[in-house]
């Protein structure tokens, strides 16, 4: 399969978070877009570079992708990057307190829970935030409002009533940049590892894989688990290219890559 070499993949649509930090990525990209994570996975197994969505700072994992990169193999991650995720509603209206509906993403609005809870308004979930802002658009009902990315709100020609309305003003998403090759890391940036294992079912199998981290004094900035089966698998982030000698101590292990870590915060 021969592979183009500036074509992107990632969660669409246009206007996406995801998006936006694609274009500013890959500027001169062709960018494709798909609305299922899992696909996005497949195209980079494909030898696609795709950016993904992995963790938010408010609405935690994006347990989909990850557990899909758990079932392929040739997956590798390339780059984290760390994107800020500033959230607007926007509105066919110029005034805030005539608004009765707004549309987003179920993440988005969890991710607002406060502006909510000091308001009678009701919800209704979309696909995504540029499709809610998309949708707001047609419908022509000045009644109704959005919460999605500036970009979303100036594409679709809204007003745009307030900016920054998440819960945490320094919200943020963890995105990752996948394909099926490791890439040469920069070591005069920041370096990172990550790892997926299951451990044995036993006592003290937690503790086996973990000492030698302490032991090399690595740094583990992320450690999380999921069930499967009566047992659980876990991965781990590192922060540092040299893995030490785990393998005997995991009944599965596989590396997805040693990546620089991009911080745009």
């Amino acid at each position: 399969m021969i592979v183009p070499s500036n074509r992107v993949y990632t969660l669409g649509p246009k206007y996406s978070f995801s998006d936006i930090l694609t274009r500013k990525l890959y500027p001169e990209a062709e960018i494709k877009y798909s609305d299922k994570p899992s696909k996005l996975v497949e195209k980079a197994r494909e030898g696609y570079i795709t950016i993904v969505p992995v963790e938010n700072s408010i609405a935690g994992l994006v347990g989909e992708i990850i557990r899909k990169i758990r079932e392929v193999d040739n997956v590798f991650i390339n780059k984290e990057i760390y994107y800020p995720i500033k959230l607007c509603l926007g509105s066919l209206d110029n005034s805030e307190e005539d608004i009765e509906i707004i549309y987003s993403h179920p993440k988005a609005i969890e991710q607002c829970s406060n502006y909510f809870s000091k308001r009678k308004i009701k919800i209704k979930e979309a696909e995504s935030t540029a499709e809610a802002a998309k949708k707001i658009k047609k419908s022509n009902k000045k009644e109704t409002g959005v919460i999605c990315a500036k970009e979303a709100i100036q594409e679709y020609g809204l007003n745009l009533l307030k900016e920054n309305i998440q819960d945490d003003k320094n919200n943020y998403t963890v995105f990752w940049e996948l394909s099926n090759k490791e890439k040469e890391i920069d070591y005069n940036e920041k370096i990172g590892t990550a790892l997926i294992v299951d451990l044995e079912d036993k006592p003290g199998a937690l503790f086996r894989f973990l000492n030698p981290f302490y032991e090399h004094k690595i740094n583990l900035y992320f450690i999380t688990s999921w069930p499967k089966n009566d047992e659980y698998w876990f991965l781990i982030k590192m922060e540092s290219d040299k893995i030490p000698k785990i393998k005997r101590v995991c009944k599965k292990y596989r590396c997805l890559g040693s990546y620089n870590i991009i911080d745009r915060r």
